[in-house]
């Protein structure tokens, strides 16, 4: 029998492109290591740009019993009752001039809102969708949050807590910097992990973050340290929070320069492999990594 890990350590991970592999899916070896450190005792949690409705299925093969950051840090959702613990929603104000920013510039994003007690994904429409914003819709067919908008002001309805644009570098590039100007919002700008060409302009509430919702799974946890990892933009407020720090070979080389320490690719199930250099990996682990 394994003995019980008792650090007191908090390990957050990000999804796409670090705990995932580039085909987007949790190894069966990373799930059996990860969940046989979980029953030890390790303190363990997810911190994703995804809802929890696209995070929830991937994490299914996990144990997870802290709570899991979604949406850059806008949510904080329990894993097992896959309620909302936590959630930042934008002041009246600040969703009016971000409609009034999306409409100078000709953009129309995708509203993450919450109405009637339910998460609502307004879009817009066909005409005025991106490619990027098109395949999104074309990837979740079926999902039970999307709601067309014939107008621009008809997207941004309800409590609204998260918005995306999906497009060129020349598109939104100054957008993002328009938003990253203003104090009341909190922003990511990256480009997708799975389809190069295209960047994501993620806009939150200021405040909100990975980085800052981590320190908060921290505190609840009673953890004494944090070991964050990260492969991408937005998760530079993970590491900037942590006491440690993991980029995957994989990872963008901004992120790769903050880390404290750089692992091997998400293919090779990087996270996995880091902590098995930590504690092992027993029989009931999985049994030892190559």
């Amino acid at each position: 029998m394994p003995s019980q890990i008792r650090d007191r350590i908090l390990y957050v991970s990000d999804l796409d492109g670090t705990l995932l592999r580039r085909d987007g899916t949790l190894s069966d070896r990373s799930a059996s290591l990860l969940n046989g450190y979980i029953r030890r005792g390790l303190l363990f949690t997810v911190a994703t740009a995804r809802s929890w409705n696209s995070a929830g299925p991937i994490l299914s093969k996990l144990e997870l019993t802290l709570p899991v950051i979604t949406y850059n840090g806008a949510f904080l959702v329990d894993p097992r009752s896959k309620k909302l613990q936590a959630a930042s929603i934008f002041q009246p104000d600040a969703v009016r001039d971000a409609c009034a920013q999306f409409q100078r510039a000709g953009i129309w994003p995708l509203v993450y809102a919450m109405q009637g007690g339910m998460e609502t994904v307004s879009y817009p429409p066909t005409r005025h969708q991106s490619d990027g914003v098109a395949f999104y819709l074309c990837s979740r067919k079926g999902d039970r949050r999307l709601r067309p908008a014939a107008s621009v002001e008809g997207l941004f309805t309800g409590g609204v807590f998260y918005l995306t644009a999906i497009g060129t570098l020349k598109e939104l590039g100054g957008l993002a910097d328009a938003f990253a100007a203003d104090r009341r919002f909190a922003v990511n700008f990256q480009r997708d992990v799975y389809r190069p060409k295209e960047f994501w302009l993620e806009v939150m509430p200021a405040g909100a973050g990975k980085g800052e919702r981590a320190a908060l799974v921290k505190e609840f946890a009673g953890a004494e340290r944090l070991v964050c990892f990260g492969d991408n933009l937005n998760d530079l407020s993970l590491f900037r929070a942590a006491d440690e720090s993991a980029a995957p070979q994989n990872a963008a080389e901004p992120v790769k320069a903050a880390a404290t320490h750089r692992i091997a690719d998400c293919d090779q199930d990087a996270v996995a492999a880091f902590l098995a250099a930590r504690y092992g990996a027993a029989k009931e682990d999985g049994g030892p990594f190559p």
